[in-house]
């Protein structure tokens, strides 16, 4: 199977077991702000106090990433 470019989604479908994974590339900081109600400056300010690096609304944010935001 292709690998997934950045930005992009694509499926699979493991037809055994009738089920389907969707992989998704990694969202930046302003998606992810966009999806929890917070502005960009205010979660970059989270992201420093959990110790992420994330400098700008256009860094990739990956699952791991967000993992670390909660804790």
């Amino acid at each position: 199977m292709p690998s997934a470019r950045a930005g992009s989604i694509r499926s699979e479908q493991n037809w055994r077991h009738g089920l389907r994974r969707v992989y998704t590339s990694d969202m930046t900081v302003k998606d992810v702000a966009a999806k929890v109600g917070r502005d960009v400056p205010r979660l970059l300010e989270q992201m420093k106090e959990a110790g992420l690096k994330h400098q700008s609304e256009s860094d990739a944010v990956s699952e791991e990433d967000k993992r670390q935001l909660l804790d």
